[in-house]
């Protein structure tokens, strides 16, 4: 049975360089000359004001928010109330917006996420970086578990 695989293992190796040639090539990174780059995107302002703790990042080489808040930013945040029609399931177990991306009106959801996103990042500059962020829901499926099981149930 496996020499039966040799002939189909060499044409799908044959394809798949064939059709790499005819693939976009990826932007370059946004930041260069590093590994990886350390995202902190936290509305820390109230630290220094109320709780005499000032964050001075920059000895960790991490890029932060500049004014510490939502706006204009070149690292943007997008939460589940901050973009567009975002599914999802409240505390309670009700569907909002669908609950799950297949349920979810995409003809509803694009406008407002246009909306959303030309708020929350208002600068016409290229950089910076968007961030959905996922604690709503896992995108992989088997990880939902435990009080996320609502959404494989769905």
């Amino acid at each position: 049975m496996r020499a039966g695989l040799g002939p189909i293992i060499t044409l799908a190796l044959v394809l798949e360089v064939a059709w790499a040639g005819e693939l976009k090539p990826t932007a370059p990174p946004i930041f260069t000359g590093r590994p990886f780059v350390v995202a902190w995107n936290v509305p820390t302002q109230e630290c220094a004001p109320r709780h005499k703790v000032p964050l001075d990042l920059r000895a960790f080489d991490v890029k932060a928010t500049p004014n510490e808040g939502f706006f204009n930013q070149n690292i943007t945040t997008f939460y589940y109330d901050r973009l567009g029609l975002y599914p999802r399931f409240d505390a309670a177990g009700t569907s909002v917006h669908g609950g799950v991306p297949q349920n979810g009106s995409l003809c509803a959801h694009l406008p407002m996420l246009k909306e959303s996103v030309e708020r929350y990042i208002q600068t016409q500059e290229p950089g910076g970086l968007a961030v959905i962020d996922w604690e709503e829901w896992r995108p992989v499926w088997v990880r939902n578990w435990q009080e996320k099981d609502v959404y494989r149930q769905s």
